[in-house]
């Protein structure tokens, strides 16, 4: 997971989790807006095809998606562990931070 996700559920993150099988390559949540790549589980398979990525400046992990197995957990199975998927908030910016102190509440995933 991200370094700068505050919110991170625990019954999420065992979600997730829980979806890994013996050939699964990765397991990724999707919500409206895309992958949340930073919040997902990958196989030690994944490791040569990031390492393609990395060499050919490549940034995007989400590029390594269909070359295995990868499973992926929609937002409606996503809520019924973090109903605001708040998990995938992350802090960016200084008014991210001072949102998070203020009204960590009001924090969207």
């Amino acid at each position: 997971v991200a370094c700068d996700s505050p919110f991170l559920e625990p019954k999420l993150i065992e979600a997730i989790l829980a979806h890994i099988k013996p050939d699964t390559y990765i397991v990724v949540p999707q919500v409206p807006k895309g992958h949340e790549p930073l919040c997902a589980a990958y196989s030690k398979t994944c490791v040569h095809a990031l390492e393609t990525l990395l060499r050919n400046n490549i940034y995007q992990v989400i590029k390594i998606f269909d070359e295995g197995p990868t499973i992926r957990i929609p937002e409606s199975r996503l809520r019924k562990y973090d109903p605001d998927l708040r998990s995938f908030y992350n802090i960016n910016t200084p008014q991210d931070l001072e949102t998070a102190h203020e009204k960590p509440a009001a924090c969207p995933g």
